[in-house]
């Protein structure tokens, strides 16, 4: 990233040297020095800054420029579709500023046996232990409770869910579709549509009961 590029993209979005600090985790004076000249960011400062400006939907062209970056879509097959899902996930927790993992008509059964038991407590472990709970909407009647210990859990009528799962995380949203014989995955990384569906979710988590009776919370049918 050219440090044209720092300028042109905070016009882009109007922030300011401030907003920029405050989105990147940097200092004002720091942001200052950088598009003045008078020091050179660090690969650690220009990748925050980099990272700052795609989570606020701005892609960096070759020939230098900035753009609005464009909605892009992923389709993933199986179990090495899965792995990969999982890892994008990773990396959106470990590096976004507000990551918001958002589940909804999760079935643990199918992901279990299309992620592997191993994986899937490695995910736990992963997911586990930030500074936020993830949030999972099951339907009444539609599933096993495995991550108890870190997410927060809601059962939806079964005519506010949809036959797909949904995963919510950062900017992106994913599509699972199981079947015995296979999954599919469709990954969208667009911060408009995905905030669009993080508002539906949001309804329908309003209007959802917490599930607290014994075969519930002990990771039973029910």
């Amino acid at each position: 990233m050219l440090i044209s590029q720092i300028r042109a993209a905070r016009g882009l979005l109007n922030w300011s040297q401030g907003q920029l600090a405050d989105e990147a985790q940097l200092s004002k004076a720091s942001i200052q020095n950088y598009e003045i000249g008078k020091s050179t960011p660090n690969i650690a400062s220009l990748n925050k800054m980099i990272k700052a400006f795609e989570r606020a939907g701005v892609e960096f062209t070759e020939d230098g420029g900035v753009r609005p970056r464009q909605d892009q879509i992923k389709i993933l097959h199986g179990a090495e579709g899965m792995k990969a899902l999982f890892d994008d996930v990773f990396e959106v927790v470990r590096t976004h500023t507000k990551p918001d993992l958002c589940m909804s008509n999760v079935d643990e059964v199918m992901f279990d046996r299309w992620l592997g038991t191993p994986n899937a407590l490695s995910a736990q472990k992963e997911i586990g232990g930030k500074n936020y709970a993830p949030r999972a909407l099951m339907k009444e009647k539609g599933g096993r409770v495995t991550y108890k210990s870190y997410a927060e859990y809601r059962v939806a009528a079964a005519e506010c869910m949809a036959d797909v799962s949904l995963y919510l995380y950062g900017d992106k949203a994913a599509f699972i579709e199981f079947s015995q014989e296979n999954v599919k995955i469709t990954i969208m990384d667009g911060p408009k549509v995905t905030e669009t569906l993080r508002g539906m979710f949001e309804a329908v988590w309003a209007i959802s009961g917490v599930k607290s009776d014994a075969a519930y919370v002990t990771g039973s049918l029910f």
